[in-house]
């Protein structure tokens, strides 16, 4: 999904494309802290 934000349709749009995969990267490392965390509580 996220090779999709790599090959926009002109170069104007590459802009909010790379702003997007960027927001969604730091969204991604947030939930896999979340997710980290709750596998701890889980085991533990």
């Amino acid at each position: 999904m996220l090779f999709l934000c790599w090959y926009p349709s002109s170069f104007g749009q590459k802009i909010p494309f790379l702003k997007l995969a960027r927001d969604f990267h730091r969204f991604q490392k947030i939930i896999l802290e979340i997710f980290i965390k709750a596998s701890i509580l889980v085991d533990g």
